[in-house]
């Protein structure tokens, strides 16, 4: 073994260790703050009477898998062990696709459910029911089990050189099944929030007419963290994935800009808990009650809708 080799395994092993402790940085705060909202929800008896609390449970919960998945996905940094094993691999992607996919069908539900709630305050109670909240999550669960198995059965193992997502899943299921869902899900919840916005300026604006103030900005503020951390965090995966699927472009990317590409995303997953919960006062107390270990004891009046936050 040369020089340069030795230095380039020792490059290698820095770079490993970089991810490791970047994703375990990432760990810590998808478990914690996606814990804290589980543990609100289903403690705090009142809080769990809203219906829109459901999709933001049914939110944390995907967002936990994705934490609880990082451990796994990290194992696959030490050594070639397990990106050697078939079984392995395949269940790094499906664990992944299943954890996200969720996540994303989730976060069209909470858009919705805050869509009913601005733009029909009067019939969400009727529309917006608990059985109807508990079918979507589980038609969510299941599409996303779906698509989660098709790494199974469909596959370029046999050919591939290594366990990459680019080398081990064919180019229809990445540009056919895996980027269609996320561009579905921006462009709908781009169009939803902008009614949203549009809605909340318009209230805004009459109710500052009959008190003599301006609107304030903070409705805007709020649209523009839910859907720019979205776009920020998920846009450059995507991107990356697509280019990487393209013959001959995918060697023009290295593992460096996908691995900082997928990291990035799985940041969405802790942010959710700040933007949908921590951003609520409902359940800002409900963290704060259990941070002091009691349980969360929410005002029954205010539990309405988690959109009320586009209005606050």
């Amino acid at each position: 073994m040369t020089g340069d080799d030795v230095a380039q395994e020792h490059d290698e092993a820095r770079r490993q260790v970089v991810w490791i402790v970047v994703e375990s940085a990432l760990l810590l705060c998808i478990l914690c703050g996606n814990t804290l909202t589980i543990c609100a929800v289903v403690l705090g008896r009142r809080l769990a009477r809203a219906t829109s609390s459901q999709f933001v449970l049914s939110l944390a919960v995907s967002d936990l898998l994705v934490g609880l998945f990082l451990p796994y996905h990290m194992s696959f940094y030490w050594g070639n062990n397990l990106g050697a094993s078939e079984t392995a691999c395949l269940l790094k992607f499906s664990c992944m696709v299943l954890a996200f996919c969720n996540s994303l069908f989730s976060l069209i539900c909470i858009s919705m459910d805050r869509y009913i709630y601005i733009m029909y305050p009067l019939h969400y109670t009727t529309r917006v029911t608990k059985r109807l909240a508990w079918t979507a999550i589980g038609l969510g669960w299941l599409y996303s089990m779906t698509i989660a198995s098709v790494p199974l059965y469909w596959n370029n193992w046999a050919t591939a050189s290594s366990c990459e997502l680019h080398e081990v899943m064919p180019v229809p299921f990445t540009m056919l099944i895996l980027t269609p869902n996320f561009g579905l899900v921006w462009l709908a919840m781009f169009i939803v929030y902008w009614r949203i916005w549009r809605e909340a300026a318009s209230v805004r604006k009459r109710w500052g007419n009959h008190q003599g103030k301006p609107p304030d900005g903070k409705s805007i503020q709020v649209v523009l963290l839910v859907l720019g951390s979205f776009t920020v965090c998920w846009m450059p995966f995507f991107t990356v994935l697509v280019l990487q699927a393209v013959d001959g472009l995918h060697k023009c990317f290295s593992s460096t800009l996908y691995k900082g590409a997928l990291a990035l995303a799985m940041t969405n997953s802790g942010m959710n808990p700040l933007i949908y919960a921590w951003k609520n006062s409902e359940f800002m107390s409900a963290f704060t009650q259990l941070l002091r270990c009691r349980l969360p004891t929410t005002d029954p009046t205010r539990c309405g809708s988690i959109g009320q936050i586009a209005l606050e």
